[in-house]
């Protein structure tokens, strides 16, 4: 049986997730335009982003001679995984308007 690090096998991975859910969309705001469809475009990048990086760490995690479907389980495990960080990630898209200054 393997033993479980509580801080390092749960808390620094959700920890991790946290800080990019939050830190990546507000990197991505810079490059993106200041527009409903710019908001639109640096979400679903943030996803997309987000969704390889946790199933790379679960495939990581979960072995990488793990055998066939690995990958697929993987990215099924990473999705799960997206109900812990999608709502930080909301809540980095909802403040970036805030941010956005109007043309003079």
């Amino acid at each position: 049986m393997v033993e479980i690090n509580y801080f390092i096998d749960i808390i620094l991975p959700i920890a991790t997730f946290f800080a990019v859910a939050w830190c990546l969309p507000t990197f991505l705001a810079r490059f993106v335009s200041m527009t409903f469809k710019g908001l639109i475009m640096n979400g679903i990048f943030s996803i997309g982003v987000l969704i390889v990086l946790g199933a790379s760490y679960m495939w990581w995690v979960g072995g990488i001679d793990a055998g066939e479907g690995s990958i697929l389980s993987a990215l099924w495990h990473s999705l799960r995984f997206a109900l812990i960080w999608a709502p930080v990630l909301v809540l980095a898209l909802i403040v970036q308007p805030q941010r956005w200054r109007p043309d003079l």
